[in-house]
C-alpha cells in the first residue's frame, strides 16, 4: 500500500485502486504519520494540526476516533501503532512517495550529471500538484505543505542546473515556465530560466524576463535583484550582443563595496558589553589577519548580535562585509564549501560565468579577490573547522567572524581566532524583548506573570521572540496563560514554536543531529533523569562506558553547548529547556533500554554510597547493600571524611530525585537498596533529615504496596531513627517495633543491634524510657557476643543517656565513662594500623557528651562546663552539628545558671544556627532564648544581638 503527499492526499492498494480515506482532518493525521514514519508523532501534536491554538475539549477523542478509522484502511504493509505519548506509522520507506523522493535526489547527489539529470526527472514526476491538498488549512498543515513545496522547487533548480551544464537548457524552459507561475519571485528559478533562454539562443526574452521580475520585486517587496540574476542579465547582454559566454568568462571580475548581510531584526537589546568587545577585537584586525570565533547554544542572538555589530562597522571595511549560511546545523547536510565559495564570490562582485566549476579554484579566485580588499566575511552556523577553514581570508586586515553552536577549539587553537561565547540575556534585557513585540503596557499589566515568562524562557532570545509572537497574534490572551502553559513542563518545548517551523524544539534538534551518534545518545539518556546535574562516574554508569568514554560523552556536549561545567566541582548541569529538551529525546528510547541505564545507574549509587558510608562509618560496619557488579567507570577517590561529606551533600538531591524516580516502577528492589545505604549515610552525614525521612516514607510505602517490605527492616530502622531525630517519637516507636517483627527469623545479630538500639531511643524520647532500658541492654548483649567494640561503646553512651533520664546520674556517669574507656582503647589500637574511621570518632565525641551531662546531673559543674566546651570545638571541627548543638545547648544552661544570661543566649543561638544545619526543629531553644532575653526569640535583646554580630560560630 502507497501513502502519496506530493498532491492531494491519497492511500492506493498495490494495484493502483485508490482507497477512501476520508474528510480533511483524516486526511491530516495520515499526512502527519506518514511525513514522520517509523518515528513518535506525539498526539498533542495531531491536535495542533487540525485545530491550531483552539481545540475542543474532545480533541483527543476525535484524533483517537481517527487513529481508529486509519487503522481499518491500511494493509500488512504498512502498521499503524500506538506508542507514548502519541502513534507510529511502521512503513517501508519506499511506499511513501516523499521518501521515495528524498532517495533519488540523494543518489543523484553522487551520480554522473547525465544519470542524476535522470534521477531527479524520475523525483520530479512524482509530484501530482501542491503538497498534502486535502489536508484543511490550520497554520501547521500549511507551514509543512510550504516546506514540501520548497523542496520541490530545490528539485527543480537542481535539475535545471545540471541540464543546462550538459548544454540542455531548452529543455527545461517549460517545467521552468510552469514553476514560475508559482514562484514568481523565487530568484533562483528565474536565474536558471533566463540562462537557459540565453543557451536556447533567446537572450532577448531572458532580459524581459529580468526587467519583469525587478518591476514585481520592486511592488510587491520593495526589494532590487540580487547578484544572482543581475549576472545572468550581464550574460544575456553578452549573448544578444553576440560577444558569447566565453567573453563574460574573460571579464575581469570588480568586486563591489557593500553588504550581502540579511536584515537585522527588530528589537535587539543588551549586549552592549559584547558590542563593544566586537568593535575593539575587530578595530585591531587592520594590521593582523584576525578571526572571531562567537559561539553559543542555539537560539542565544549569536547572528542578530552579529548583524547590530555590522551596521556599526560598516565603515571600517570599504570592501564590505559579505555573509553566507553554513547551515551547519540544518537537518540536511551543511553547505559544501565550494557552494559557500559561490556564495562568497558572487558577493564580492563576480558574476556566475566567471565562478570556476572546482572549489579549488574558486578557493584562489576568492582568496586573490579579498586581496585587493579590506573586507569583513561573517561565516554564519559553522559546524567545525574542516568547514570554515577554506573560507578564512588569507590577506591581512580582512575579518572572518564565525559564529557555531560549538565552541569551534580548533578553531582557537589552530587560526588564533579570539572567542566571545554567549550567554543567555539578563532578566531586564529579556524583558525589553518580550516588551518591543507585545507592548509594554501589557506586560506591566501583569508583571508576575511577565517575570514568570521571562524566566521560563531562561533569557534565551529565540525563546522571548516567540513568546512574545504568540502573544502579539492572541491581543485578548492573558500574559498569565502563557505563563501557566510555559510552567507545565510536559509543554514548554512545544509553546515555545511559532505556527510555522520556528521552535526552541526544532533549533535544539538540529543542535542534537549534529552530534555524534554516542553523545545524541547519552543526551537521550540523561532525559531519563529527574535531576538537573551529574558527574562523570555517574555519566559512565548511565551510559555503561568506562569513565574516560563518558568524560569524552560529555565534553561533547558540553562544546555543543548543551551542558555545562562548573569549575568548582566539575560536575554538568543543563538549563531547563535542554533538560527539557532531552526528556522529549529519551522518548525515544525503549523501555528496556531506559531502564537497563537506570538500572546501571541505580548500582553505581549503590556502590558509591556503600563507599561513602564506610569512609565516615566505624571500621567494623558494614554499609546495607553493594552491587555485585562493580559499575564500569570505578568510583570517586572519596577520601578523608570532609571530602566524603563534600561528595555527598554536591550528589545527595540527584540520588535522592532518581531513587524517589525509580520507586514506582521495574526497578523498586534496587531503589530500596540505594535508600536503606542512603538512610545511614544521612544519618553519618548529618543533615538532611527531612529529606530522608520522606525518602525513607515512600520507599516504604512503595514497598508495601508491593508486598516485599518485610523484606526490608533496614528501612524501617532508618525510618524510626530518622522520625525519632525529628521528634516524631511515637511514630519512631512504631517503626522501630516493626523493623523488629521483619526481623523474626533473621540471623543478623548486627541489625538486630541497631534496631534494638534506635527503638530505645525512640521510646526514651517518648516517655517511656525504662522501656527503652529493656531494648539497650539487648543491643549492649548482642555488641558483647560480637565483640563489636563501637557498638559496644555505643549501646553503653544510649544507656548513660537513658539512665539520666530516670534520673539514674550515678550510673550514667559510669555507662558513660566506660563508653570512653574501651572507645579510647579500641582508637589506639587501631589507629597504630590507620584503620580508624569518622565514626569512631564521633561514637567518642557522643560518649564524652554524655558524660558531661551526667557530670552537671551530679553537680559537678565546672567540670561538666570543661567537658562540653571540648565536645563543642571537636563537634565543628569534625562537622558533626548534634554533638556541636547539644554541647552549645549546655554551655548556655550552665552559664544561665550562673547568671550570665547573655553569654548563655549567645550558645544558644549558635545552637539554634545547628538545628538549622540539619534541618530538625529548634523551639526547645528559641524557648531558653525567650526565657533568658526576655524577649520573643527573634527580638533579643540589644546586649545579645551586639555579641552575636561580634561572634564568627565555627560553623562548616
Amino acid at each position: 500500500m502507497r501513502i502519496l503527499l506530493l498532491g492531494p492526499v491519497e492511500l492506493r492498494r498495490p494495484d493502483g485502486t485508490l482507497v477512501h480515506i476520508g474528510g480533511t482532518k483524516r486526511r491530516a493525521i495520515l499526512a502527519a504519520l506518514a511525513l514522520e514514519a517509523n518515528r513518535v508523532v506525539p498526539a498533542q501534536r495531531l491536535v495542533q494540526m487540525l485545530w491550531d491554538a483552539d481545540p475542543p475539549s474532545s480533541a483527543r477523542t476525535v484524533v483517537q476516533g481517527h487513529i481508529a478509522a486509519l487503522r481499518g484502511l491500511l494493509d500488512d504493509s504498512v502498521r499503524l501503532v500506538t506508542r507514548a505519548p502519541g502513534y507510529v506509522l511502521e512503513a517501508e520507506s519506499d511506499l511513501v512517495d516523499v521518501y521515495r523522493e528524498r532517495a533519488l535526489v540523494d543518489q543523484a547527489s553522487t551520480a554522473s550529471d547525465h544519470e542524476a539529470t535522470a534521477l531527479l526527472r524520475q523525483a520530479m514526476a512524482l509530484w501530482r500538484g501542491a503538497a498534502l491538498t486535502g489536508c484543511g488549512s490550520t497554520p501547521l498543515c500549511q507551514a509543512l505543505a510550504q516546506r514540501l513545496d520548497d523542496s520541490r522547487a530545490t528539485v527543480l533548480e537542481q535539475w535545471a542546473e545540471l541540464s543546462l551544464r550538459l548544454g540542455r537548457g531548452e529543455q527545461t524552459l517549460s517545467d521552468l515556465r510552469e514553476a514560475l507561475i508559482a514562484w514568481p519571485l523565487r530568484e533562483p528559478l528565474v536565474r536558471l530560466l533566463m540562462l537557459s533562454l540565453c543557451q536556447a539562443g533567446r537572450p532577448a526574452e531572458a532580459v524581459e524576463l529580468f526587467h519583469t521580475t525587478k518591476a514585481r520585486l520592486a511592488d510587491e517587496l520593495g526589494l532590487d535583484p540580487g547578484p544572482e540574476i543581475r549576472d545572468a542579465l550581464l550574460h544575456a547582454i553578452n549573448r544578444a550582443a553576440g560577444n558569447g559566454t566565453a567573453a563574460v568568462a574573460a571579464t575581469a571580475p570588480q568586486p563591489v563595496r557593500g553588504t550581502t548581510l540579511p536584515r537585522a531584526a527588530h528589537g535587539f537589546f543588551g549586549r552592549s558589553a559584547e558590542l563593544a568587545w566586537l568593535e575593539q577585537v575587530s578595530d585591531s584586525a587592520r594590521e593582523d589577519v584576525q578571526v572571531i570565533a562567537l559561539t553559543g547554544p542555539a537560539g542565544v542572538g549569536k547572528t542578530a548580535l552579529v548583524l547590530h555589530w555590522a551596521a556599526r562597522a560598516q565603515d571600517r571595511f570599504p570592501g564590505g562585509l559579505h555573509y553566507v549560511d553554513l547551515r551547519g546545523f540544518d537537518v540536511a547536510e551543511p553547505v559544501p564549501t565550494g557552494e559557500a565559495l559561490a556564495v562568497l564570490l558572487r558577493s564580492l562582485g563576480v558574476p556566475d560565468s566567471a565562478i570556476p566549476d572546482t572549489p579549488a579554484v574558486r578557493a584562489e579566485l576568492y582568496q586573490q579577490t579579498l586581496s585587493r580588499l579590506r573586507a569583513a566575511v561573517v561565516l554564519e552556523s559553522a559546524r567545525d573547522l574542516a568547514q570554515v577553514a577554506p573560507l578564512l581570508p588569507a590577506r591581512q586586515s580582512c575579518l572572518a567572524i564565525v559564529t557555531s553552536r560549538r565552541r569551534l577549539t580548533d578553531l582557537v587553537a589552530g587560526q588564533g581566532a579570539a572567542v566571545l561565547t554567549l550567554e543567555p540575556l539578563p532578566h531586564d534585557n529579556g524583558f525589553d524583548v518580550l516588551a518591543a513585540i507585545t507592548g509594554a503596557d501589557r506586560l506591566t499589566a501583569e508583571p508576575e506573570a511577565a517575570t514568570r515568562v521571562v524566566e521560563l524562557c531562561e533569557g534565551l532570545p529565540l525563546a522571548l521572540r516567540i513568546a512574545a509572537a504568540r502573544l502579539a497574534t492572541r491581543p485578548r490572551w492573558p500574559v498569565s496563560a502563557l505563563a501557566d502553559e510555559l510552567a507545565d513542563e510536559r509543554f514548554r518545548l512545544s509553546a515555545l514554536s511559532t505556527d510555522g517551523s520556528l521552535s526552541v524544539q526544532a533549533a535544539l534538534d538540529s543542535s542534537c543531529a549534529a552530534l555524534p551518534d554516542s553523545a545524541a545518545q547519552l543526551h537521550r539518556l540523561l532525559g531519563v533523569l529527574p535531576g538537573r546535574g551529574i558527574d562523570v562516574f555517574a555519566t559512565s554508569a548511565l551510559a555503561g562506558v568506562t569513565l574516560s568514554a563518558g568524560r569524552e560523552h560529555l565534553a561533547t556536549l558540553a562544546a555543543a553547548h548543551l551542558a555545562d561545567q562548573d569549575a568548582d566541582t566539575g560536575r554538568y548541569s543543563r538549563h531547563d529547556l535542554i533538560r527539557l529538551h532531552a526528556k522529549h529525546a529519551a522518548e525515544q528510547l525503549v523501555p528496556a533500554e531506559r531502564d537497563a541505564a537506570l538500572s546501571r545507574l541505580l548500582d553505581y549509587y549503590l556502590a558509591a554510597t556503600a563507599s561513602a558510608f564506610q569512609s565516615l562509618s566505624s571500621s567494623t560496619l558494614r554499609p546495607a547493600h553493594t552491587p555485585t557488579n562493580p559499575p564500569a567507570g570505578g568510583l570517586p577517590e572519596l577520601g578523608s571524611a570532609p571530602a566524603t561529606l563534600q561528595w555527598f551533600r554536591t550528589e545527595e538531591s540527584d540520588i535522592r530525585e532518581l531513587t524517589l524516580s525509580a520507586l514506582d516502577g521495574p526497578l523498586l528492589e534496587q531503589a530500596c537498596a540505594v535508600t536503606e545505604n542512603l538512610g545511614r549515610l544521612y544519618i553519618k552525614a548529618g543533615f538532611g533529615t527531612a529529606e530522608m525521612e520522606k525518602l525513607l516514607a515512600a520507599a516504604l510505602k512503595s514497598a508495601e504496596a508491593a508486598g516485599i517490605a518485610r523484606r526490608w527492616p533496614k528501612l524501617y530502622e532508618g525510618h524510626c531513627i530518622t522520625l525519632a531525630i525529628l521528634g516524631r517519637h511515637a511514630e519512631a516507636v512504631a517503626q522501630g517495633k516493626r523493623a523488629l517483627a521483619a526481623l523474626d527469623g533473621d540471623d543478623d545479630p548486627r541489625l538486630r543491634l541497631t534496631v534494638c538500639s534506635n527503638l530505645a531511643w525512640a521510646l526514651v524520647e517518648d516517655g517511656d524510657p525504662h522501656e527503652g532500658i529493656r531494648y539497650l541492654q539487648e543491643a549492649l548483649d548482642v555488641a558483647r557476643q560480637l565483640g563489636d567494640v563501637p557498638n559496644i561503646a555505643g549501646s553503653l553512651t544510649n544507656l548513660a543517656y537513658t539512665q539520666l533520664q530516670i534520673g539514674d546520674a550515678d550510673n550514667a556517669l559510669k555507662s558513660a565513662r566506660e563508653a570512653q574507656q574501651v572507645l579510647q582503647a579500641w582508637l589506639t589500637v587501631v589507629a597504630a594500623g590507620g584503620e580508624a574511621t569518622r565514626g569512631d570518632s564521633i561514637g567518642l565525641l557522643d560518649a564524652k557528651l554524655v558524660y558531661a551531662y551526667a557530670l552537671r546531673a551530679l553537680g559537678r559543674d565546672d567540670d561538666a562546663m570543661d567537658v562540653a566546651r571540648e565536645t563543642a570545638e571537636e563537634g565543628s571541627r569534625e562537622q558533626y552539628p548534634p554533638v556541636a548543638r547539644d554541647s552549645r545547648l549546655l554551655i548556655g544552661d550552665l552559664l544561665a545558671e550562673r547568671g550570665e544570661r547573655s553569654a548563655a543566649c549567645v550558645q544558644w543561638r549558635i545552637a539554634a544556627t545547628y538545628s538549622a544545619q540539619e534541618g530538625v526543629p529548634a523551639d526547645d531553644i528559641a524557648t531558653r532564648i525567650a526565657v533568658g532575653c526576655g524577649r520573643p526569640s527573634d527580638q533579643p535583646c540589644q546586649e545579645c544581638a551586639q555579641t552575636l554580630a561580634d561572634t564568627s560560630p565555627p560553623i562548616r
